[in-house]
């Protein structure tokens, strides 16, 4: 819980209030923005929920065949599965060889780290929008939901108190963040993410 020091020097002084209040008449409105990891909880939810997806063996065929496309784009050899093809490609990231082979290519640190980051919205390739958001909610209750920074809630009460609008904006898919987020209260018009494309409803 965040002391009552914390919240005075987070929270506006009675001027910064005032000169407020004259905007708010003009029709704007306070707003508190947040990131998503590092910043609401511990974490990183994307890695938590691709890696009880990986775990629980639920990628779909519908995966592999951009996975592979990556893996020969950094001299890989083609997978059969796609839970094969995450297995190479995640690997080939952490040990670093990925980066190896791009810079092979002509490829720099960034853009390597931009395309195997790009590939992290491939593994659900294939789920149905309320899958994806019933499979995030599994992930925060079975122990990410604890990843939520100590005082945050308070934090949020306070600033919703005193007429502040708060929202989410994250690189993360738009879904698992905005499941994660409504933990703390968010609504989903208020969480803004990256969308996943839609294509018969997959």
């Amino acid at each position: 819980m965040l002391g009552p020091y914390e919240l005075i020097a987070l929270l506006p002084t009675l001027e910064e209030h005032a000169a407020w209040k004259t905007r708010e008449r003009a029709g704007h409105r306070r707003c508190a923005a947040f990131d998503a990891d590092g910043t609401l909880w511990r974490e990183d939810l994307p890695e938590a929920v691709i890696g009880r997806a990986v775990s629980d063996a639920q990628i779909r065929p519908q995966a592999l065949t951009p996975f592979n496309e990556l893996l020969e784009r950094f001299g890989k050899p083609r997978a059969a599965s796609a839970h094969d093809a995450w297995t190479q490609l995640s690997w080939g990231y952490t040990s670093g060889t990925l980066h190896k082979e791009g810079a092979a290519r002509g490829l720099s640190i960034e853009q390597v780290d931009r395309e195997f980051w790009g590939s992290y919205n491939v593994v659900f390739a294939g789920w149905e929008p309320e899958s994806l958001m019933t499979h995030t909610r599994k992930v925060m209750d079975s122990g990410f939901g604890g990843q939520i920074f100590a005082g945050m809630r308070d934090l949020l009460a306070a600033l919703r108190r005193r007429g502040f609008r708060t929202v989410v904006v994250s690189a993360g898919l738009d879904l698992p963040v905005r499941v994660a987020a409504s933990y703390l209260g968010f609504a989903p018009e208020e969480v803004r993410g990256n969308r996943s494309k839609l294509r018969n409803g997959i």
